[in-house]
């Protein structure tokens, strides 16, 4: 076996020399984070986008209250938060709609969004709230790459006798040697 000890920077910003189980150790707990952040990024927007299409489901369902109630006010976001307990967030985006696109919404559609979102957020939480479906959505994100980057070993691989210890002596050539001395003590 071979050693290997690197100078790497680690996740904690100092550098230190590894060894490659170390290497790998480090790398792995680097993707899990990635993987971790890259999660909780998704499941924010999708809450976030569940959260708009409660608010727009309550306004087709209650199309012709808001219309008026858009028409009729001269502020009708707090009118419209009141009336039908919406957010700021959601009153806004039922205000920036046009009418017609308001009208024209689909209860089923913005229900099939509603449903899929939900199913999402729900693999997405039991994949943030365990360690091996963690490690088994890594795994298989490393076979994909893999199979769509991976290539066959280009470098034959070859087994070499161990290293031996040399004899110093061998590496001294073996020559007659003629000294002359001077009287003076100089060589």
């Amino acid at each position: 076996s071979y050693r290997i000890n690197l100078n790497i920077i680690g996740i904690d910003g100092k550098p230190t020399v590894m060894n490659l189980r170390q290497i790998l150790k480090e790398w792995l707990r680097f993707r899990i984070d990635v993987t971790r952040r890259r999660l909780e990024y998704r499941l924010e927007k999708v809450d976030k986008r569940l959260h708009l299409l409660d608010g727009l489901l309550i306004a087709f369902l209650n199309i012709d209250e808001v219309i008026a109630i858009i028409r009729s006010e001269d502020e009708p976001k707090p009118v419209l938060m009141a009336r039908f307990q919406l957010t700021d967030i959601q009153a806004e985006a039922i205000l920036n709609l046009r009418l017609r696109h308001l009208a024209k919404l689909e209860e089923m559609k913005i229900r099939g969004e509603l449903e899929e979102l939900e199913k999402e957020r729900a693999e997405l939480e039991k994949l943030l709230s365990s360690d091996q479906r963690m490690k088994t959505l890594i795994k298989k994100e490393l076979r994909a790459d893999a199979k769509i980057h991976g290539d066959e070993r280009r470098s034959q691989l070859q087994r070499v006798q161990p290293a031996a210890v040399i004899d110093q002596n061998s590496l001294m050539p073996s020559e007659s040697i003629t000294i002359i001395l001077s009287d003076k003590g100089w060589i």
